[in-house]
């Protein structure tokens, strides 16, 4: 898989297919790109906070009205949990979309930890009765924590710093100190957070990242029908 990073999208896909010989293009946070044609619109939507996407920015997270859900080809809910009840939040995204849309429905889960600074791997159980602190830096820290909660380890602080922070030594230094005055075991942090803390983490501090996977809960075979609906649109090209 290649990564093209730009600011004109249909400038970076043409300098990707005069170089390789991709199938298709992945977009994150193609949506509302609409100068660019798709064959494929997936619209996420989180489960575990509703309120913030009701409301268009800057007072919620929508980038536009729900009315807009009428151009995806699927939703897909993430954040779910097998007892959610979630037939009402569909019903709603359906009126929005004056029409009922294919759904996906996800929970992300917790499977190992990664140590930030030297990338060896452990079972969850390390973190097992033991006490840990949170640092996160995403733009839904309580879906973290309630990730981290299903570990079994006994939290007894957090530090919540700002979605997409650029972390320095200082941050480090204080991520230390705060470790050290709530007398937790190990620091866990996100994937997306260890990448930009790496840098600053020796061997010898206990901070691990929480690999977190997707299960699906419903909808498997709506998405093999939208992969092979991709793979006609390859093979036709």
């Amino acid at each position: 898989m290649l990564v093209a990073v730009g600011t004109n999208r249909y400038e970076v896909g043409k300098w990707v297919l005069d170089r390789y010989p991709v199938d298709a293009f992945l977009l994150d946070d193609g949506f509302q790109h609409v100068a660019l044609a798709r064959d494929i619109d997936l619209v996420l939507v989180d489960t575990s906070d509703p309120g913030r996407w009701r409301r268009l920015l800057p007072v919620g997270t929508l980038r536009e009205p729900l009315t807009a859900l009428s151009r995806a080809t699927a939703i897909v809910l993430t954040r779910a949990t097998p007892s959610l009840p979630y037939e009402a939040l569909l019903d709603e995204l359906f009126q929005a979309a004056a029409c009922r849309l294919p759904v996906i429905v996800t929970e992300f889960y917790p499977s190992q930890l990664l140590h930030v600074s030297t990338g060896a791997f452990a079972p969850l159980s390390r973190g097992e009765q033991r006490t840990s602190m949170l640092v996160s830096g995403i733009g839904n820290p309580l879906s973290f924590r309630t990730v981290v909660s299903q570990i079994g380890t006994l939290i007894r602080g957090e530090l919540i710093f700002p979605d997409h922070h650029a972390y320095t030594k200082q941050d480090l230094l204080m991520i230390r100190r705060q470790l050290q005055s709530c007398q937790a075991d190990m620091v866990l942090t996100t994937e997306k957070d260890a990448v930009k803390l790496r840098r600053y983490v020796d061997e010898t501090d206990p901070i691990w990242a929480v690999r977190i996977e997707t299960r699906i809960l419903k909808g498997q075979e709506e998405l093999e029908t939208l992969f092979n609906q991709l793979d006609r649109l390859i093979w036709t090209r």
